[in-house]
This record gives structure tokens, sequence and C-alpha cells, in this order.
């Protein structure tokens, strides 16, 4: 991305209302332009960002990590997500011949500053079904590294390999991850896997509010090279090549704007889809799988379909025809969450120091911004 269609998105979110503001660098492998990463975060220090809180994240596959930008990240206190799909079986179908590297990576983050890489790094796997039986090894492996924050999510795109005796297979995998991370819970106080965490039941989802993704909310925005504007990075043509007639008929409404569009704020603030993509990525209740109607799972309220992977599905004209995979896998996954024990919030701080601190940062850092104390630092280093 050239460095003035960067920073003019910098300055666009710069002038947002919002206090907490959370920049995302990703790609294609936003590493490549480490440079710029640098440059933005010394652009957003200047003084007409003052009062400003930003956060940052780096969404990577972890390759282009040198000693020299792991130690500018942490330094900065940047998030960083790494796409890494576990064990070298597994690993090697996304990412051929990266699994020594990626190893080497975390061992490289984990010695440069423990707390950092409890705290601020996340895995984030990516699920095949030709990868489903390494799914519980691949767990196995980020405990044993010491991961602390791990998401699993199907893969977008369509894959020909699921079929419907992969589901007795799923469902071992998910009761093996299960098993693993109780005893990980009991033991540490902590559940590495996002999808287990969860302080109370399901809560039905109110009527009207049925739509696929958060992206039709108006909490995000994702700018390309072009300075063209999306709700979401993947609807970014650069991102996701829209070939099936289905999606290629909607990926013009999916376009939010442009940086240098005078009425870009109010346009954010409307309705961000017209026309033919509204039955896609709304009306949750009219999707379907070969295996049921949406509005008849028990887990309608908490399941999460990206709706770019309607239009991946080999052949398919019906944007109301969700991927067999991804709902296979919801299903499984949902259940076993449900049946994970609800981690009362205060039992959890008192065994697991990170979430305490998560809980009073906030505070310590209200008390420093008075010029009270902040010998709290030398805690943030070794807690």
């Amino acid at each position: 991305m050239p460095w003035p269609t960067l920073r003019s998105a910098l300055d666009f979110l710069g002038q947002s209302h919002h206090d907490g503001i959370t920049i995302t660098f990703s790609g294609g492998e936003p590493l490549l332009e480490y440079p710029l990463i640098q440059r933005s975060f010394t652009h957003l220090q200047g003084e007409e960002f003052a009062g400003k809180n930003f956060a940052y994240r780096v969404a990577t596959n972890g390759t282009k990590l040198t000693e020299e930008r792991m130690d500018f990240l942490v330094r900065n206190r940047f998030e960083i997500r790494i796409s890494f799909d576990g064990v070298p079986n597994s690993q090697e179908l996304r990412g051929k011949n990266s699994f020594a590297i990626l190893d080497s990576r975390l061992d490289a983050l984990r010695t440069l500053n423990e707390t950092y890489y409890r705290r601020n790094l996340t895995m984030a796997v990516t699920i095949l079904p030709e990868t489903v039986k390494y799914l519980a090894d691949s767990f196995a492996y980020f405990l044993d590294k010491g991961v602390q924050n791990l998401t699993i999510t199907p893969c977008l795109t369509h894959h020909g390999a699921w079929c419907d005796e992969l589901l007795e297979d799923l469902e071992i995998q998910f009761v093996r991850i299960f098993d693993m991370s109780r005893a990980h819970l009991q033991a540490t106080g902590e559940i590495p896997l996002t999808l287990f965490r969860r302080e109370s039941n399901r809560k039905s989802l109110p009527q009207g509010q049925w739509a696929m993704c958060r992206a039709l909310q108006g909490e995000a925005v994702a700018v390309d090279m072009e300075g063209h504007i999306y709700g979401c990075g993947s609807f970014s043509p650069a991102v996701h090549k829209f070939e099936s007639a289905l999606m290629q008929k909607r990926a013009d409404a999916l376009l939010l704007g442009n940086l240098w569009d005078g009425d870009l704020a109010e346009r954010l603030s409307g309705d961000h889809l017209t026309g033919l993509a509204v039955d896609i990525f709304q009306h949750k209740e009219r999707k379907y799988s070969s295996y049921r109607r949406c509005c008849d799972c028990e887990f309608f309220s908490d399941c999460c379909v990206c709706p770019l992977s309607i239009g991946y599905i080999a052949g398919n004209e019906d944007p109301r025809r969700v991927p067999d995979f991804i709902c296979a896998f919801n299903t499984v996954a949902l259940k076993k969450r449900d049946e994970f024990p609800v981690v009362d919030r205060q039992w959890q701080m008192l065994h697991n120091p990170d979430v305490l601190f998560a809980k009073i940062r906030p505070w310590l850092a209200w008390a420093e911004s008075l010029g009270g104390n902040t010998s709290y630092r030398q805690a943030d280093t070794d807690f």
C-alpha cells in the first residue's frame, strides 16, 4: 500500500469519536511491508492524535517475524495473530515447509518476553476437511508451547473433501480437545481455546438481528491498497477473487466508498448493503445446509458462517445455501462449548494472574495519568 493511502486511512481513523481504536495490519503478508508498519506507529504518536487510545494488531503467517521485528512489536504492545495450523501434517497443506520456521519463531518470542507471549499472542488455526484428523494433536502441540489464546475456524473456501463420514472423526477430535481443555483449566485456571470462554449460558438472539456477520454493524472498516473501503477485509477483491456468478452479481454492493469521498463518514453510518447483496449477508433465518435449516438449529443464535463462503460452494446459485463443512464444524464445536464449564470470573482471576491483570490494568493506567505511583510497571513484566 502506498504511504499516502495508508496515512489517509490512519488520519480518517484518528478522527473517530470512539475512545479505543484497534488498527490491524493484514494482507497478504503485512510484514513484507514492515517499514510501513513502523511508519504508521510513529505517525499515530503525533500531537494531532493526543488523547486517542490506539491498539495495534498484526495478522501474519509468522515466517517474516525476525528478531528485530519481534522486538518492535513487543515493545509497542502489538497483538500478534499468527496463522498456524499446528502439527506438521496439518500445517503442510496451507504452509508448505513452514512448520519448523514457525515452531522456532514461537520459541524465540517466548524467550524474548514470556508475559507478552502469554497475553498478546494468538494462534489462528484454520481447519480443512483433510486436517480434521490432526486437530486434537495440533491443540495439544499448542498447549505444550504455552499458547494462551487459540482460535479454530473452518476454511472459508470450498473443499470437496468433506463428506458425512468425517463427521464422526470431527466429534472424536473435539472430545479430545474438550478433555484437554478441562484438565488445563483445573491445573492452571486458563482456557486457551477462545471458543470455550463464556461466563453464562447462551442467550437467544432477538428478532430483527439476523444478520450473517458483524461486518454489517459498522464497527470496523477495511482499506485496501487503492483506498477502497469495505466492512470487512475479506470483501476486497484483492483478498478474495469472486469467481462465482453468485458473488460477481453482488460484489459492487460490498464497496462502501473511498478514502477521498467527501461524504464518507455519513455513508459509513448508513445502510451498508443494498440490492442483491442483502440476500447473502442478511436473513440468517432463511439459510440452510444439507443437514438442516438454520432457523431449526439449537445453535442458531451462536453459529457464525461467513457469508462469502456461500459464494465458494461449487456451482451454487442459491444465496441461502451455506457450506456443509462449516455447518458441521459449528454444530460439533458449539455442542462441546455448551458442555464446557461456565467459569466464574472471580474464580478465574484467582487462578490466572493474566485475567486479574487485564481486569485491573485500566485502573493502573488511570492512576498513572494522575501522576500516581507507577511501580506496577515491574509487575507488568514479571507478573
